[in-house]
């Protein structure tokens, strides 16, 4: 008797690229189902980041140290414009995407220090996943997501080694409430001085182009990469 049963294979996955919005997006060019994924995961992480740089905030409010609070409130406007410059990248490329649910971070510190080295090893690992999007916008010849993500590293640059420059100082003072205050005062100064970091997701004119391409803020003083004079 013949076999009449069909042998059943597992069917290969394909990569799908991201459903548009409508069929008018549909006429434009597509993106990748795998830096959809990519792009969604980052933009979740930069607000993740948000809320914890709001929650350092509040603790150095709590100190009576309002230059680092007021640095950390920069810090979470910053964050909140990165993960709408990705939104707004996703909307501009025809895709349908939403904000997404985060956890805050729930972790305690005793000194400033443990702080930024925090911060700065969240933006470390921001660096990382960022460098895999603009692999992955290699791999597959997606220009505009390389672009994209070469701006986000730039900015990836700039605040990491603020913070190294920051815990730099902090770790050399130590425990030294006066030295530490110092810091601090010289912090809100100079934040002062520069005025607060553009909330309006538009290029500041005085600022690189190239560093505030897609809408992310820059500071108000300085052109580059690095805040001219920042210490």
């Amino acid at each position: 008797m013949r076999n009449n049963k069909k042998n059943k294979t597992a069917k290969p996955i394909r990569n799908r690229e991201a459903k548009p919005v409508s069929k008018f997006y549909a006429q434009m060019t597509p993106l990748s189902g795998e830096l959809l994924k990519l792009l969604e995961q980052q933009m979740a992480a930069e607000y993740k980041a948000a809320l914890f740089y709001q929650q350092q905030t509040v603790y150095f409010e709590r100190l009576g140290l309002t230059g680092f609070s007021k640095w950390c409130k920069n810090r979470y406007t910053e964050e909140l414009s990165h993960a709408t410059a990705i939104m707004h990248y996703l909307l501009a490329r025809g895709v349908k995407t939403h904000i997404p649910n985060v956890l805050v971070m729930d972790k305690t510190f005793h000194d400033a220090g443990s702080v930024f080295e925090a911060m700065l090893a969240l933006e470390v690992s921001f660096t990382g996943t960022i460098n895999k999007i603009h692999k992955k916008s290699m791999t597959l010849n997606d220009h505009e997501t390389l672009s994209f993500a070469q701006n986000l590293i730039k900015k990836q640059i700039n605040g990491e080694y603020l913070l190294a420059r920051l815990i730099k100082r902090i770790r050399f003072v130590k425990n030294d409430p006066t030295a530490l205050l110092d810091i601090d005062q010289e912090l809100e100064a100079k934040i002062a001085g520069e005025g607060s970091i553009s909330t309006n997701y538009r290029p500041n004119a005085k600022a690189s182009s190239e560093v505030v391409q897609y809408g992310t803020s820059a500071y108000e003083e300085g052109g580059g990469i690095l805040p001219k004079d920042f210490w």
